[in-house]
């Protein structure tokens, strides 16, 4: 089965502020990561 590991499951920061998530997932076959905020597509794959 596929594997999810988040490090920090809280996070904040200033309104404004840059930050940075992290998440790592294995699985076969490879997985399509899209990353949302407000409803709009942030990142992919990245």
């Amino acid at each position: 089965p596929p594997t999810v590991e988040v490090k920090i499951q809280l996070m904040g920061a200033p309104l404004g502020r840059r930050v940075k998530l992290e998440c790592t997932v294995e699985a076969h076959p490879n997985t399509i990561n899209i990353w949302h905020k407000n409803r709009t597509t942030m990142l992919m794959d990245g």
